[in-house]
């Protein structure tokens, strides 16, 4: 949620993104506000919970002034998960109403856009790990930058630091297997529509939108 509003810029790869208001950032495009940002599961399904988040601020009367009232600019981002569990339970607007109410209880691994996330997925499903939603802040003197990130990769994920693999490709005597190596065989499942990595950076700094589009 921003407070009230906050300038936004997008970055979309790949071939079957679901989101909602993604035209509306491009910078040709005339509002530079932002009200809200969500990021869900349920795949085009849980774009269902930004209604949520619309209906919410605009009991509250935050959103783009117009004549007939405020109208929530709220983006949206849902990664594909509908093979955890069972598709049919996925993100609505009731969760996404209640999501804003929450605000302020964020927690990482298998909450919110993390909990259906998982890694893994290059020798089907069956091979797969479950992943999650993590975040990362840095301050530079008063420059702050974070980002969160609803991991949900085809392959495997790893640290930073040390290249250790933490999660991924799991075999059948759950080791790790290489997610490179998988990618490369020609026996591959083809599973590159469940590789929907999702995520927001934030910033306190001041850029317009152009710049960050760039910096997505």
């Amino acid at each position: 949620l921003a407070d009230p509003a906050a300038c936004t810029g997008l970055d979309v790869r790949g071939g079957a993104p679901a989101s909602r208001e993604a035209a509306l950032l491009n910078p040709l495009a005339a509002n530079d506000a932002v009200n809200a940002v969500v990021l869900s599961g349920g795949s085009a399904f849980g774009l269902d919970s930004a209604s949520g988040v619309v209906r919410y601020l605009e009991e509250r009367g935050i959103g783009f002034p117009t004549a007939l009232g405020v109208v929530p600019i709220v983006c949206a981002s849902c990664l594909f998960d509908l093979g955890v569990k069972t598709p049919s339970i996925r993100p609505d607007s009731a969760l996404g109403y209640q999501a804003c109410e929450n605000a302020g209880n964020f927690r990482q691994g298998n909450y919110g856009a993390g909990t259906g996330a998982s890694c893994g997925k290059g020798l089907g499903f069956k091979h797969a790990m479950k992943s999650g939603l993590g975040a990362y802040a840095l301050a530079v003197g008063a420059l702050k930058v974070g980002a969160i990130v609803a991991a949900n990769p085809l392959g495997n994920i790893y640290d930073p630091d040390t290249g250790e693999v933490l999660a991924g490709i799991r075999a059948e005597d759950d080791s790790i297997v290489d997610s490179e190596a998988v990618i490369a065989r020609k026996d591959v499942v083809n599973t590159f529509r469940g590789n929907t990595t999702i995520g927001v950076i934030l910033t306190n700094a001041k850029f317009n939108k152009t710049q960050l589009c760039k910096i997505a």
